[in-house]
């Protein structure tokens, strides 16, 4: 009987042996799996906040396009259908008033050849103005259609103040006056302070329609 029972002990140890061995080996895979699960980075929900785009906000494309349009032409009024898209109908009617007038007419086939060449722009969007300083170049034409003695490619400089207005859904100009800029006094700002010219936009339109 000792002998059985001697025996019936050592497999039941062995037993036990086995049974430990397996819950340690089931116990040490879970910690592992638990490990990794917490090591696993977790996938953050983004929210991603999409920036309104403000419908009144006037961009530098934007006042860039409408010089262009107004500073390139072939002689006075040429470009009207071109700067028309970019103006209040009381703006559009206000410069179709002031191309008719006769001072202007008077130039009209001796400057000539108008083209845009390069601007530095200034936006308030707060107030919705843009101040731009225009470089452009024409040619000055003794008899009309003549170029044997065309002065060619004359460099001019305009600098104006635009003021946008919303219509038809966008943002025109509403108003163009010509201004004198200078240097700001406010350190680190590069918006200029700025007053309006004491020269009629009619007078300074005679050397540039």
């Amino acid at each position: 009987m000792k002998m059985i029972d001697e025996h019936q002990v050592k497999r039941l140890k062995k037993m036990g042996y086995v049974f430990s061995g397996i819950m340690l080996l089931l116990i040490g895979y879970g910690l592992g799996a638990r490990g990794k699960t917490n090591d696993t980075p977790k996938e953050s929900t983004k929210i991603t906040t999409k920036k309104t785009k403000d419908p009144k906000a006037i961009s530098q494309k934007q006042v860039k396009n409408f010089l262009i349009a107004y500073y390139t032409k072939k002689d006075l009024e040429e470009n009207r259908n071109r700067y028309k898209d970019y103006m209040t109908d009381p703006m559009y009617q206000q410069e179709k008033s002031l191309e008719e007038q006769p001072v202007n007419q008077t130039y009209k086939g001796f400057v000539v050849d108008y083209k845009f060449k390069t601007a530095d722009i200034y936006i308030d969007n707060v107030n919705h103005v843009a101040l731009a300083k225009v470089y452009y170049t024409n040619t000055l034409l003794s008899e009309k259609n003549n170029y044997a003695k065309a002065q060619k490619n004359v460099s001019n400089e305009a600098t104006v103040r635009l003021t946008y207005q919303e219509s038809k859904g966008k943002m025109l100009v509403d108003k163009m006056e010509s201004i004198l800029l200078m240097s700001s006094n406010q350190e680190g700002s590069d918006y200029p302070t700025f007053g309006v010219s004491a020269v009629p936009k009619e007078q300074q339109n005679k050397g540039e329609n």
